[in-house]
């Protein structure tokens, strides 16, 4: 199984802070999404559905940053951000943080 550094990165900060990295793999698995079609729908919906506010927070997520951390870096209450991730998370039908970044990692690769 291959990362790439930021994923790596991200997972760490995350487990560091009492966090649970799951990779993305053994979510599709576990939900049995086995064609690629499959992975890719909820990633091509991701940008037409977030604000930019969420993708902002997203990309703090994808970082590994704790709620309380994000809500310093983008001046807002750490209530709000959780708001953000609750919403996002039901836009994107992720059940849980490190699956709503797994889903949306597309959104955040170079071309």
């Amino acid at each position: 199984m291959s990362l790439d550094l930021d994923v790596t990165i991200g997972a760490v900060n995350l487990v560091n802070v009492g966090g649970t990295f799951i990779p993305a793999s053994s979510l599709l698995s576990a939900r049995g999404a086995s064609s690629p079609a499959a992975e890719a729908k909820p990633q091509k919906r991701a940008s037409a559905l977030l604000t930019e506010r969420q993708l902002t927070v997203l990309e703090n997520l994808r970082k590994g940053d704790p709620n309380k951390v994000i809500a310093h870096k983008l001046n807002m209450s750490e209530c709000t951000v959780k708001v953000h991730v609750r919403n996002m998370m039901k836009k994107i039908q992720a059940r849980n943080r490190t699956e709503l970044v797994c889903m949306t990692s597309e959104l955040f690769q170079s071309p």
